[in-house]
């Protein structure tokens, strides 16, 4: 026998179950605790209590349950440390045997113990968990005062409109208001083209409403909104409110609002108790909407405030509080009834909801199902925003989804949000230009600006743009995944769902459907964080305004030249963005090492280009000028300069790299004006082939001789800071 089988005792795996198992003092102690916790269980103060007993006598009674529970609580604890150090030691000895003496029959004896004390700590962890539920059941009608009493008028088998508009007075004077609020950290800016869709759908839901008094499922959708972190969600789902009541003043207009993350006010109890009704309590879908919309809508408090009534909530259904809330609205011809679920996906992160996506629109279909029922008493329409669009489940049923879009403000809306402030200079129309349209970074802005600090520096560093970069960084993006992102972006693609599904989650793009893809886009400082994840980040220095360049006019025309450069390499396999260099050495080493390459070019007023490339074949030659002013005009005679430039130096230089093509951008964001030259765009110049393209600030007429293309064609509007 070895060293390891001799220090073992003579019986290991007794020798385990007798220090495992708990003493007769201990198993005695626990049952007396349970027995004594069990008796201590008082009557049912609903059912026997006479009906003028005063309310001190039910506090009474709820204190005497929460000690019971506690002491429960304790019991459940103290069995389930117990179980578990049962299975350690087993474990232990177990694996002591199979090292020293394999797999003998002490080492199997040793294993069927570890199955039977495993078994016993799951039986453990169940009555702790049946404990701990009695617990927070308690503490929270001690926490609820006496208005238990006043629920005991309908019993729980179902509620009418009318039972639920019967209690609701005397329950909103004895529980605390609490509703979400709409932030007001700036004063709101319409979204016109979103505000004109949303529009269109409830109209279209309404006429056919009027006509029958109820929907076919195919006409009462649900309406949802996926966008960026950030970009005004929750305010849009409070000012549909705002917006209904301006078109319909006819139409009585109600709102509920449910939010899952827990901001704008009103805490987390949305989503904490819909995962505790539907995980815990075993509520239905339908039951658990209609506990939210009891507690937000009719009662106008936090639904965690009614939790001690589980048995009584269990009679709850939709339609019938639905009923109560249209009961309780203003005569109207209609009643429209808008139920705000902000940031609803949030309940796919609860692993122990276990919820799907098809889980999820089953959750919301009830609230469209209303519409369809034999008699509504109103219209409703749901409205869904969360970050991340879901990816529902259309077999679910007929109730349809459609993808609404809540992109970035253009630039004209962007300047609503500095009423009173002056923001005429190029400096300001710079810094709000860069906030790309994002709502939060419009609002920081204009604080900055508030405070005589504005501009693009500050809001670089603010603590948004703080959040998204930590964001970024998160995501662990490899160089190919960040590119291919990038490429969307500056692109300006269509993508399918999934390829951007992952970063959406995060929040870090805005998404805008486009007939069940989306169009993708971000504000400037935020593609810098993501052009921050590739390697060599200081090729991309002169993006970056840090306040310290000697003149910030030679700033904004760097930074237009590096994103036209990177909007070129783009284009290329594995974004051959470089730092800069002189274009002869651009052309010699293409020669020799046959790699593409964009990079600035180091002496480009010398040179006549701003920016230089090679890809296989063909020579990019890029010029660039940056407005000095917002309504600078475009001399053609530069473009006219650029044009010979390049059939003269650009020609040699692209046969020193063995080029027979050039692509010629010139590219301004300055007012384009009418061309008059005959001057071709497309020719040969000693056997290398040119064409050249232009891009200026808008489009100049059809009839010229060289077009120009709004450059927002070519560079996205959110990343171009003029």
């Amino acid at each position: 026998m070895d060293e390891a089988a001799s220090a073992q005792t003579a019986d290991p795996v007794e020798d385990a179950k007798q220090a495992s198992e708990p003493s007769e003092s201990e198993d005695d102690e626990d049952k007396d605790v349970e027995e004594q916790a069990a008796s201590a269980q008082p009557a049912d103060p609903v059912e026997d209590a006479p009906k003028d007993e005063p309310l001190q006598q039910t506090a009474l009674v709820n204190e005497e349950d929460l000690a019971t529970a506690r002491r429960l609580q304790k019991v459940a604890i103290n069995q389930l440390e117990t179980a578990q150090q049962a299975v350690d030691t087993l474990q232990k000895v177990w694996l002591q045997e199979l090292e020293a003496r394999g797999n003998t029959e002490e080492a199997k004896e040793a294993e069927a113990k570890l199955k039977e004390a495993e078994a016993k700590v799951n039986k453990a962890e169940q009555k702790y968990k049946e404990a701990q539920q009695k617990y927070e059941e308690a503490q929270a009608k001690v926490q609820a005062g006496p208005a238990q009493d006043l629920l005991a008028i309908p019993d729980s088998t179902g509620h009418s409109a009318s039972d639920l508009l019967a209690i609701k007075d005397r329950l909103q004077q004895l529980l605390s208001r609490n509703l979400h609020a709409e932030p007001n950290d700036a004063d709101y800016v319409n979204h016109e083209d979103t505000s004109k869709a949303f529009l269109s759908e409830v109209s279209t839901m309404l006429e056919h409403f009027k006509t029958s008094r109820r929907l076919n499922k195919a006409d009462s959708p649900l309406l949802e909104y996926a966008t960026m972190s950030g970009a005004g969600k929750t305010r849009w789902g409070f000012h549909v409110e705002r917006l209904l009541k301006a078109e319909l003043p006819d139409c009585a207009i109600l709102r509920v609002g449910l939010n899952f993350n827990g901001g704008s006010g009103g805490g987390d109890a949305d989503r904490t108790e819909a995962v505790h009704l539907l995980s815990t309590q075993n509520f239905s879908d339908q039951q658990t909407m209609a506990c939210l919309l009891f507690a937000r809508g009719l009662l106008q408090c936090s639904p965690d405030a009614v939790r001690h009534f589980a048995a009584w909530l269990r009679g709850l259904t939709t339609p019938d509080v639905l009923d109560a809330l249209f009961e309780s609205a203003p005569e109207a011809d209609t009643r429209i009834l808008v139920v705000h679920l902000d940031e609803l996906a949030m309940l796919l992160k609860e692993t122990r909801l276990g919820f799907t996506d098809k889980n999820l629109k089953e959750f919301v279909n009830n609230l469209a199902d209303y519409n369809c029922g034999q008699r509504p008493l109103g219209l409703v329409v749901p409205v869904i925003t969360h970050t991340s669009p879901v990816i529902w489940d259309p077999e679910t049923t007929t109730i349809p989804l459609k993808r609404m879009n809540l992109g970035p403000f253009s630039f004209a809306e962007s300047l609503k949000f500095f009423q009173g402030i002056n923001v005429t200079d190029l400096d300001s129309l710079l810094a709000i230009s860069a906030c790309g349209g994002h709502a939060a970074l419009l609002v920081e802005m204009r604080k900055f600006m508030g405070r005589k600090s504005g501009g693009l520096g500050p809001l670089i560093t603010c603590s948004r743009l703080d959040l998204h970069r930590k964001s970024v960084k998160a995501m662990g993006m490899s160089k190919q995944e960040c590119i291919s992102l990038l490429k969307a972006i500056l692109l300006q693609q269509v993508v399918l769902e999934d390829k951007i599904r992952r970063y959406s989650q995060k929040g870090l793009l805005f998404l805008e459907d486009d007939d069940g893809r989306y169009r993708v886009s971000v504000p400037y400082p935020c593609l810098l964080n993501l052009l921050e994840v590739l390697d060599r980040p200081g090729r991309f220095e002169n993006l970056r305004w840090t306040g310290n360049t000697p003149a910030k006019s030679r700033w904004r025309t760097k930074a237009f030249e590096a994103l036209c450069a990177i909007r070129i390499a783009i284009e290329m396999k594995d974004f051959p963005y470089d730092s800069p260099r002189d274009p002869n050495t651009v052309a010699t080493t293409f020669v020799r090492e046959k790699k593409s390459c964009v990079c600035l070019a180091k002496n480009q007023n010398e040179a006549g280009v701003d920016a230089i490339g090679v890809d296989g074949g063909t020579m990019i030659l890029l010029q660039c000028k940056y407005p000095e002013m917002d309504s600078t005009a475009q001399d053609w005679k530069e473009v006219e300069q650029f044009m010979n430039f390049t059939a003269k130096t650009g020609v040699e230089w692209a046969k020193k790299a063995g080029c027979n093509q050039i692509r010629a951008i010139f590219a301004t964001g300055r007012a384009p004006r009418n061309y008059t030259s005959t001057r071709p765009t497309e020719l040969e110049v000693d056997g290398v082939h040119i064409s050249y393209t232009v891009y200026a600030k808008t489009e100049n007429r059809k009839d010229c001789a060289i077009r120009a293309m709004p450059i927002s064609t070519w560079i996205p509007s959110s990343v171009m800071c003029f």
